[in-house]
């Protein structure tokens, strides 16, 4: 990228620029207004007088601000390109950079004698700063990048790191936070390169929470993460990495914190790792997919059909190899049996019941190919149904028995629990919508469990619970007619007695009989379905509410 002088043509900004650097002089008054005010910053914070340091760090932002105003589209800053393969002599605008280095040497001194309201004061004057920097435009940045805000970012984010290094969590999380509102105000702005640094350095600041086993600090880089993501979902955003980034950094984390043990009703999990993972809380993972797919169903009722595009774009980007994150963090919570993979079922269960409502939409709102327009629209539609579908068969099929196998023996199966009547329902909501092949994905993370519970849960008639929820999936196929689930269950049940004998005889060879476990724990089904069934949870409803005694025996003669 040429730069002024280089025989390119001048544009009015180049030549600004060209103006400027030649002639530095001309902002002398201003260098020396800021130099004062910073004399004075310092002067009164050795005697804490902060209302003081307030006046001054406040006019500092507004005289830099300004500056930034005035030198829109002329400022010079190295940008990414010039980072890796330019010149090695970058031209950095010295305003900005005198200014900055007086700031952060301020806030070390702040930080090296635990000045914690100093400290945030000075957060929030960068963090100010970085703002008023977003919407300006350097001589040489590329469009996703902004050159100026990350150079300011850079200068707080060193100072806030070296706090939470001294275990400053005032300044860890009011950092966390201030590094968050930027990352957004770069987000809505599109400028993706600069977010991901922040993201990463977002990451860097929950590790020290995490080092330090402090949950509050840990918590603030988390849902400042999850915001971010929060906000890529609702714009949407058409760039990938940004959801993928995200995404991958609170993996980390979420793997990173879950290598320590909690105590039981410890809710230090829930401070850390909430913000991503307990529904209860807007950010988390699922709830952010329901979110974007609500928005789609919007835009698709008011024919909006860029932004519909935009959203399906979205949810492609946050479904794509979502189980293997799933797989990951679960499987670091049950290497501890933390209570985290209670949060990580539940996270699921609601992802495929928003998924399998969205399906449904998408077969209702199909547009008639009546011409070319309508017929793209309808393969977009279509293609787009399909990857979702996809990406739920391979998050309900392919995550469940890995977490499981992860668990360390002698295996608390209890741990584990609620996935099998979670299963069990994702199977019965995907035959009411008509969705067999996730009844498919269901049957067999049920059966594989299962048949490997034969070998490493005790007591051996655990297993035998276990399959009673295939046999669920089972009953309703065979009651609305879909063969080949209810075929699948059978074969799979079939199995499964099969390999349930021949641990009983390895357990007592030549025993006269042997309990028909199974077969009993159906027996007892029926037993709950004839008993008050009114304060069921959904899991069961699901179930009961739509089987006869009949329909459990009508099963049991196949098996």
């Amino acid at each position: 990228m040429s730069k002024p002088g280089e025989g390119a043509p001048y544009s009015p900004e180049r030549f600004r620029a060209l103006v400027y650097r030649e002639r530095p002089y001309f902002f002398n008054g201003l260098r020396n207004t800021l130099a004062d005010l910073q004399s004075i910053a310092r002067t009164y914070a050795a005697l804490q007088k902060y209302e003081v340091t307030l006046s001054a760090l406040k006019s500092i932002t507004q005289l830099l601000g300004g500056y930034l105003r005035i030198r829109d589209g002329d400022l010079m800053m190295p940008s990414s390109i010039d980072a890796m393969v330019g010149s090695t002599e970058f031209e950095f605008d010295t305003v900005l950079t005198e200014t900055l280095e007086g700031i952060s040497a301020l806030h070390k001194a702040a930080i090296g004698r635990n000045d914690l309201q100093l400290s945030q004061q000075i957060i929030d004057t960068l963090e100010y700063l970085a703002l008023q920097s977003v919407t300006i435009k350097s001589l040489f940045a590329l469009p996703d990048e902004n050159p100026t805000t990350a150079f300011i970012r850079a200068y707080m984010f060193g100072t806030i790191q070296e706090g939470a290094i001294r275990g400053l969590d005032d300044v860890t999380m009011g950092g966390a936070r201030a590094q968050s509102n930027i990352a957004k105000a770069l987000l809505r702005r599109h400028q993706y390169l600069t977010v991901g640094t922040t993201i990463g350095d977002l990451e860097k600041l929950a590790h020290f929470g995490i080092i330090q086993r402090k949950a509050h600090v840990t918590g603030a880089p988390v849902r400042g993460i999850a915001e971010i993501l929060q906000l890529a979902l609702s714009e949407p955003v058409p760039e990938r990495h940004t959801i993928r980034s995200a995404l991958l950094a609170l993996q980390r984390i979420c793997e990173a914190e879950l290598q320590f043990k909690s105590p039981t009703f410890d809710q230090s999990l829930r401070f850390a790792l909430g913000a991503f993972l307990d529904l209860t809380q807007p950010t988390a993972l699922a709830n952010l997919e329901g979110a974007a797919i609500r928005a789609l169903s919007s835009a698709l009722e008011e024919g909006n059909l860029p932004r519909a595009d935009a959203y399906r774009k979205a949810i492609r980007n946050l479904n794509d190899h979502l189980w293997q994150i799933l797989v990951a963090i679960g499987i670091a919570a049950a290497k501890t049996e933390s209570f985290a993979l209670f949060d990580i079922n539940a996270n699921i269960a609601a992802l495929v019941k928003y998924c399998i409502w969205l399906l449904g939409l998408l077969n209702k709102t199909e547009a008639e190919a009546v011409d070319q327009s309508s017929a793209h629209e309808r393969r977009l539609s279509e293609r787009f149904a399909d990857e979702i579908l996809n990406d739920m068969e391979w998050v309900v099929g392919a995550t469940y028995w890995r977490i499981v196998d992860a668990l360390k023996p002698p295996i608390n199966i209890h741990t584990v629990w609620d996935f099998f009547p979670t299963l069990s329902h994702i199977g019965i909501q995907a035959l009411d919508a008509r969705v067999p092949s996730l009844a498919e994905s269901a049957i067999s993370e049920l059966k594989s469990i299962s048949l490997k519970a034969i070998e490493n849960v005790v007591p051996l008639e655990t297993a035998a619970r276990i399959a009673t929820f295939i046999a669920r999936i089972g009953i309703v196929a065979q009651k609305i007619g879909e063969q080949q689930v209810f075929s699948l269950s059978v074969a799979a049940l079939k199995d499964f007695q099969k390999r349930y004998l021949a641990k009983q005889e390895e357990i007592e060879p030549g025993a006269e009989t042997y309990d028909a476990t199974l077969l009993n724990e159906l027996e007892d089904l029926k037993s709950e379905l004839q008993k008050q069934q009114s304060l069921i949870d959904e899991e069961d409803a699901s179930f009961f509410r739509q089987v006869t005694p009949e329909d459990i025996d009508s099963f049991v003669a196949h098996l």
